[in-house]
């Protein structure tokens, strides 16, 4: 839904790498926090008493709230602006990131853990979508491919890797430095943002509160149900 945002070229095309900066960090930021947290878990499950079942959805939560919500997250952002949207999904994820990085330790910590976590991958929802398509706007048709290359290719290496920052972070500092990183990488972004004012521009149409309600229940309860079959 993203690349069909209808965001326009910007108007000031010397920014475009600013653009290109700015939400090549915020993916990388989404693929970090995939990976970055296994590594964590023994550390993290000692503080906060995590059970079996609870480490799991300190991963699960985050994976299934963002494949649930990323097709709402491309239609909000035709809706209401990509930029608005992929602004939303930054302050979203750096505060949801916080809340991971205060869990209280004791019979809390659990639930606050995995419920910071979902709202992370909500937040990263509205992020994946716009932040592809901005990249797009912000190039001529010739530079796109390069553009895209680098957008999704250093983001990828942030993937891989994640376990290795995991552990770093973990045995260096805490586990929740793995959390505490993702706040400068999200206030950067909009920085960036700010300062390179990509375009912003919306697409007509609505989005019907029934078909979305199926579509998110469908796909949440599809990845859900491959989560839970082991």
């Amino acid at each position: 839904a993203g690349p069909r945002s209808g965001l326009c070229d910007m108007s000031a095309p010397a920014n475009r790498w600013l653009v290109l900066v700015a939400m090549t960090g915020s993916l990388s930021m989404i693929m970090l926090d995939q990976t970055v947290v296994t590594v964590a878990l023994p550390a993290m499950s000692d503080d906060l008493g995590l059970h079996p079942a609870g480490q799991q959805w300190v991963v699960n939560a985050y994976v299934l709230a963002l494949t649930a919500l990323v097709a709402f997250g491309g239609k909000l952002g035709d809706r209401v602006g990509g930029v608005r949207t992929f602004r939303i999904g930054v302050a979203g994820f750096f505060v949801a990131s916080a809340l991971c990085g205060l869990a209280p330790v004791g019979a809390l910590g659990e639930a606050w853990i995995i419920a910071a976590r979902a709202l992370q991958g909500a937040a990263a929802a509205l992020m994946v979508p716009t932040s592809g398509a901005i990249v797009i706007s912000a190039f001529a048709v010739q530079e796109r491919g390069r553009a895209m290359a680098a957008y999704a290719g250093i983001s990828q290496i942030f993937l891989a890797i994640g376990p290795l920052i995991g552990g770093a972070l973990t045995e260096a500092v805490s586990w929740r430095a793995v959390f505490w990183l993702n706040v400068p990488v999200g206030i950067a972004a909009l920085v960036l943002v700010a300062i390179a004012k990509p375009a912003q521009a919306t697409r007509p149409g609505r989005i019907r509160p029934g078909a979305l309600a199926l579509l998110v229940g469908g796909l949440g309860a599809t990845v859900l149900a491959v989560q839970e079959a082991a």
